[in-house]
């Protein structure tokens, strides 16, 4: 019989991920928040005169993200 570990609720079953695929959404969703306030932020309180799109300071914030996981998994040899 397969019990969930003490802790865990048995209404969110663990996946392969440890997930479940709405949580992963709603997860994904909030980073996304995260990052294009995060984003708008910085393009707000930089201290030059110049515009920038948020789009650009997003698209930098996610790029070194990204790199970072993929060197992460990389070390890991998941890659």
């Amino acid at each position: 019989m397969n019990e969930a570990p003490s802790g865990t609720s048995a209404a969110l079953p663990a996946t392969r991920g440890g997930l479940r695929e709405a949580a992963q959404v709603a997860l994904a969703l909030a980073g996304l928040y995260f990052l294009l306030s995060l984003a708008d932020l910085l393009v707000q309180q930089q201290p030059f005169d110049v515009q920038l799109p948020v789009g650009i300071v997003t698209a930098a914030i996610g790029g070194i993200y990204l790199g970072y996981l993929l060197v992460a998994e990389w070390r890991r040899g998941t890659v």
